[in-house]
């Protein structure tokens, strides 16, 4: 989990400059940028860019794809920007897509030059494709006038639910900090839709480990506090409920930090039954036994996600750093011999509010 910088630096595609300004009915916007391994030490990249038209019902806009493959990204810009009948602008890139065989490889050359760039914000989301990232930008997704503005909104609309939040920004937060380590959502291409598989896990800026989506929401639940959050629960037998939660708030409570760490996770949990089947609801000894048995459910749950972590020894809940700042004299090397002996104890406080199907 130490940080250590590479001296390779990832050339990303410059593909406006200084040049005059023009009418978005003359340019071509880079939205999203995928970035695949493609063998021999050779990478390609895939330009998604929104062309705007104006009909008589109006201004639309769909998306046209621009591939090359290079050893090195300069000449990517070069083939690209020869393949464009107009000229290609870079500044208005919303998400960046790595598939899984670079990112294995290691993730921060092609990120730093990203975070170098001028034009581009800071809350680039930056997310891992299970396959290619090419297929997935040339996919026909009739749910969207355009792939860029599909995937836009499935982060923005998942990161109010189980998606922890996240940008280019936290993953060199959690990349450059001491004691902890980045996560990245990762998709799949499923026909004519874009799913959320679950959260790709790094050790350093390598990819490692997933957990599934659905266990995203317990990660989040771990890492901030949220709203909105679903999650389900098996509650005896052929019966499952929906639990949709208004608060979740989540504490630490760190002692012995710098002998033999003992972490406690306190999280209280308000929320109501979105929806239910083969489940008695009447009554509120019924609904008691509903709270304890969600709370046991995130607990082991928890515990066991924990665990995984510690035998992979990677950090994505960032609990070195949790204890770096209320401990005197820690050091990442002496945190890194503790981490996989680390006593956690989760304690979950689960309310339901009868609302939704109750009323």
């Amino acid at each position: 989990m130490i940080k250590k910088r590479s001296l390779l630096l990832f050339i990303v595609i410059v593909l406006a400059g200084c040049t005059p300004s023009a009418s978005i009915e003359n340019i071509q916007l880079v939205q999203t940028l995928g970035v695949d391994e493609a063998g021999e030490n050779k990478v390609r990249a895939t330009a998604a860019t929104t062309i705007f038209t104006q009909g008589q019902q109006g201004a639309s806009s769909k998306t046209e794809t621009f591939t090359s493959v290079s050893h090195i990204m300069k000449d990517v810009q070069r083939i690209l920007q020869g393949q464009s009948p107009k000229p290609i602008r870079l500044g208005k890139m919303k998400v960046v897509l790595f598939d899984e065989e670079l990112a294995r490889r290691g993730l921060f050359p092609f990120v730093d030059a990203l975070g170098r760039d001028p034009r581009i914000g800071r809350l680039l989301y930056l997310l891992i494709v299970e396959e290619d990232t090419k297929k997935l930008l040339e996919g026909n997704y009739p749910s969207s006038s355009n792939v860029s503005e599909y995937l836009l909104e499935m982060m923005e609309h998942n990161m109010k639910q189980n998606v922890p939040h996240f940008n280019i920004h936290d993953f060199f937060y959690t990349y450059d900090g001491k004691g902890m380590d980045p996560f990245l959502p990762l998709i799949k291409k499923n026909k004519d839709k874009i799913e959320i598989t679950g959260l790709a896990l790094f050790d350093d800026d390598k990819y490692v480990d997933s957990i599934s989506f659905r266990d995203s929401f317990v990660f989040k639940m771990l890492l901030e506090n949220f709203q909105n959050g679903l999650y389900e629960v098996e509650a005896g037998e052929d019966g499952y409920l929906e639990i949709e939660t208004i608060k979740s708030k989540v504490k630490y409570e760190i002692k012995n930090g710098n002998d033999h760490p003992r972490i406690s996770i306190y999280v209280k949990m308000q929320g109501f039954i979105e929806d239910e089947i083969g489940v008695n609801l009447k009554g509120n000894r019924n609904l008691q036994e509903i709270e304890k048995k969600t709370a046991k459910d995130l607990e082991k749950k928890s515990l066991n996600m924990i665990r995984k972590f510690q035998e992979k020894g990677i950090d994505p809940l960032r609990f070195g750093s949790r204890v770096k700042y209320v401990t005197r004299n820690w050091s990442e090397e002496k945190w890194e011999g503790q981490y996989p002996s680390t006593d956690f104890r989760v304690n979950v406080d689960v309310k339901i509010i009868q609302k939704g199907i109750l009323e």
